[in-house]
């Protein structure tokens, strides 16, 4: 089901795109009929949409969640769904940092961005090529000597950031803030489910997850990567993953020799490693 809202009816927003400002927004709801393969409950399942028809974002600000607050509750704590480590068995960030370290091939220094209570850190730590792992999230949720305030002006050679973009209320400025974890040479690993070509969110169910404010589609994301001068590249991570195959690893560096290096590394290892996969 499909509503159009008229002009009086519509709630406080910016008039503009939030990623390429274009003012030629859509207003749209649209209610899920798709079926919930997840173990994650939707709040509502009619949601409003500002919908860019010029890059193809799609803004959902009544899906935000407070995570300072929720955080812990149903699916978030470690162990209850694989992509959340335990540190003990390795979750999606064990594994986006290990496609980091595949690409330096040499010890690097990694930032995890916004970890909740993911503990894939305390793992990370224990690697001969990682020489430090510091966490970084809007309070330290776990109590970790290792955890740096959200302003840190500390630099990295990897940024992780797992399953958090899509949860952005102003993504121009949230991936400014991530760039600014990057030494001149650093690497930008963000996961997320990309927004694929369909006109009607109805049947998609990304977007209705709770707390999933920005639906981003290739052409938005590549759009936020020249606005911070970076060079872009998105892959397939392996494995079997819920969603399907609309889930990408994006690869963003300002570095053009690491950029070059990236493209090398897939030519031999086309998909990165994630969990559901054959990799340990």
């Amino acid at each position: 089901m499909i509503k159009e809202f008229s002009s009086n009816t519509l709630p406080e927003v910016d008039g503009a795109c939030n990623i390429c400002s274009s003012t030629r927004i859509s207003k749209i709801e649209y209610t899920f009929l798709g079926e919930n393969r997840t173990p994650f409950k939707l709040r509502k399942n009619s949601q409003l949409f500002i919908i860019c028809p010029d890059c193809g974002y799609s803004f959902c600000p009544g899906n935000y969640r407070d995570d300072v607050k929720t955080l812990g509750e149903g699916n978030s704590r470690p162990g209850c769904v694989e992509r959340i480590g335990d540190g003990i068995t390795p979750g999606r960030e064990y594994f986006m940092a290990m496609s980091a370290v595949g690409i330096f091939k040499k010890k690097i220094k990694i930032l995890i961005f916004s970890p909740g209570l993911n503990k894939d850190h305390l793992l990370l730590r224990k690697h001969d090529l990682i020489s430090e792992c510091k966490i970084t999230d809007l309070k330290n949720f776990q109590n970790s000597e290792y955890f740096l305030p959200i302003e840190t002006g500390e630099v990295f050679d990897a940024v992780i950031v797992c399953e958090v973009v899509e949860h952005f209320m102003r993504p121009r400025e949230e991936f400014y803030r991530l760039f600014s974890y990057l030494n001149k040479n650093g690497l930008l690993i963000i996961s997320t489910a990309m927004r694929q070509q369909e006109e009607n969110h109805s049947y998609s169910l990304y977007p209705f997850l709770t707390g999933h404010t920005s639906y981003y589609s290739f052409a938005s994301v590549i759009h936020l990567a020249r606005m911070n001068n970076s060079y872009i590249d998105f892959r397939v991570p392996t494995g079997k993953h819920i969603l399907g195959g609309a889930k990408r690893y994006i690869y963003m560096t300002k570095n053009r020799v690491a950029y070059f290096t990236i493209i090398n590394h897939f030519s031999a290892f086309p998909h990165p490693p994630s969990e559901y996969s054959e990799y340990s």
